[in-house]
C-alpha cells in the first residue's frame, strides 16, 4: 500500500498511524512515484485538483477498480462525477452534512466484433 502526500505534515502523520496500527504502508511524494497503477484509489482532496487529476487518476485505476473521493462539498458532486464520466460508474453519493463521499468503479469500453 502506498500513500501520498504533497504535505510533509500529512506524510509523517500517515507513517505514524500506520505504525500505530502495525500496517507496512509506503508514503512518498507524488512526483518520486514513477509509472503506478492501482486497484484501489482513496482521495480526500477538494473538488478542483480532483477534477484536475480526472484524466491522470482515470488512467491509473485498473478495470473494475474503485475510486473513493472524499473532501466534496455537496453542490460540487455533479461537476466531480462529471470529470470522471466514461471512466467510472458511480454508486449513489453518500452524503454526511455538507460533505459528501463519491465512489465509482471503473471500467474500459471494449470494441464490438
Amino acid at each position: 500500500m502506498t500513500a501520498v502526500d504533497v504535505d510533509p505534515q500529512a506524510l509523517q502523520a500517515t507513517r505514524e498511524n500506520a505504525r500505530r496500527n502495525g500496517r507496512d504502508i509506503e508514503v512518498s511524494y507524488p512526483d518520486t512515484l514513477g509509472p503506478w497503477s492501482a486497484d484501489l484509489v482513496i482521495a480526500n482532496i477538494l473538488a478542483n485538483p480532483l477534477i484536475e487529476l480526472a484524466t491522470d487518476l482515470s488512467q491509473r485505476i485498473r478495470s473494475g477498480g474503485k475510486l473513493v473521493m472524499t473532501g466534496i462539498l455537496a453542490e460540487q458532486a455533479e461537476a466531480v462525477m462529471a470529470a470522471y464520466m466514461g471512466w467510472f460508474e458511480f454508486a449513489v453519493p453518500m452524503c454526511r452534512e455538507e460533505w459528501v463521499l463519491l465512489e465509482g468503479t471503473g471500467y474500459r469500453c471494449v470494441g464490438l466484433s
